[in-house]
């Protein structure tokens, strides 16, 4: 049964990652790509750290994710908004750390 749940979980993740790395040229689906898309498009690169982090667990290293019950209905949720603050802020300490040689 385990082994059952995390090959599904694999699937599930790749098909995920499929989804997820298209960028969206209408996140609102009104057929136009106006100032309300604008939101959506920094929502969806602000978080692509946390989702990539996440998929690459729930692909890789499954026994981790089905313990921690990761899902790809967890992507662009809280645990990807968590996960890509951190990494934005040690992507901006570096570059600190960097502009200061």
């Amino acid at each position: 049964m385990k082994e059952v749940s995390e090959q599904a979980l694999k699937l599930s993740a790749d098909k995920a990652w499929e989804r997820r790395w298209v960028f969206p040229e209408d996140p609102n689906g009104d057929g136009l790509t106006t100032i309300t898309d604008v939101w959506a498009m920094i929502k969806w690169g602000f978080l692509a750290p946390g989702d990539w982090l996440l998929l690459v667990i729930m692909k890789h290293v499954t026994p981790l994710a089905t313990f921690s019950e990761l899902t790809p209905a967890m992507l662009s949720g809280l645990v990807s908004f968590g996960l890509s603050v951190v990494a934005w802020l040690v992507l901006m300490m570096f570059v600190a750390w960097i502009g200061m040689w």
